[in-house]
């Protein structure tokens, strides 16, 4: 059994977990386009590399694969464009599994992130209470910080449980990368 973990978005990645191997991950394929809006200050932009997509998953075309995809919702405060990407994105994800036919778990970040109780620090606790306590800016402050600690917790933890490649999760926007490769050990858990 293959197992594949998917962190939805232009920053995610994608891990392939196959029997004792290394595993393989990836950033999720990005291109770069020409902006088409004259006004704007940025002259390119990012957008889903959907042939390269695909072909992260060709060699494992007629093997038993299961993938769990993160399940991830917009929240208030986000901006519609951003979430609206992001809904883009899964939807490729969800796309491009089925059109290879493997088995498919869409798995919220809550889900996944319980098989790791090594995430949450002492520190992340205290400012999710001083979170609850709060409101406007500060409150929004507190969640960015949690936020960011968790998916610093989220590099070290793929370092330590997989030294060999420790060094795709060293820097901070290796984060995508890190939690798929959670992703795919969360489901190889489940599935076992």
């Amino acid at each position: 059994m293959i197992y594949i973990g998917i962190d939805v978005g232009k920053t995610g990645g994608v891990t392939i977990l196959e029997d004792e191997k290394c595993p393989l991950v990836y950033d999720c394929p990005i291109l770069k386009i020409p902006n088409s809006n004259k006004k704007a200050k940025i002259k390119w932009k990012n957008t889903y590399d959907i042939d390269n997509m695909v072909k992260i998953f060709l060699p494992y075309k007629r093997r038993q694969v299961s993938v769990a995809i993160e399940n991830i919702h917009p929240k208030p405060g986000e901006g519609t464009v951003s979430s609206f990407d992001f809904g883009r994105g899964l939807g490729l994800w969800q796309g491009i599994v089925s059109a290879f036919q493997f088995e498919c778990t869409m798995v919220n970040p809550q889900m996944w992130k319980k098989s790791f109780p090594e995430l949450i620090t002492d520190e992340m606790l205290k400012i999710r209470e001083e979170g609850k306590k709060a409101n406007g800016k500060v409150k929004t402050t507190l969640n960015r910080k949690f936020k960011e600690l968790a998916k610093t917790e989220a590099r070290f933890l793929a370092q330590k449980l997989y030294s060999d490649i420790a060094g795709m999760f060293v820097r901070k926007k290796d984060d995508g990368r890190a939690e798929s490769l959670l992703i795919a050990v969360h489901l190889k858990m489940e599935k076992k």
